[in-house]
């Protein structure tokens, strides 16, 4: 599965694909407030409320991304295939 360099590099960007859906991408909290921003792959909260569109597309792509490059991996046998 994982015979070339490609494919561990192909690895590690799954891993941190799906790992961008579980943490948050940004959090902000101004020095003088209580308020905290925070972007995840799903939402946008600011305030206690969520926003669901269209930050959901970046959960999607991220998952979308994560499905192709798990895909790629198993596709060793041929080389030139996989390195597009």
């Amino acid at each position: 599965m994982l015979q070339r360099i490609q494919s561990v590099f192909l690895f590690i960007a799954v891993l941190l694909m799906l790992l961008m859906t579980i943490f948050p991408v940004w959090v902000y909290q101004p020095e003088n407030s209580d308020t905290v921003s925070v972007l995840t792959a799903f939402y946008f909260e600011q305030g206690g409320v969520k926003e669901f569109m269209p930050y959901t597309l970046i959960a999607v792509l991220a998952i979308l991304s994560a499905i192709v490059g798990f895909i790629e991996i198993f596709k060793f046998k041929n080389r030139l295939l996989q390195m597009k």
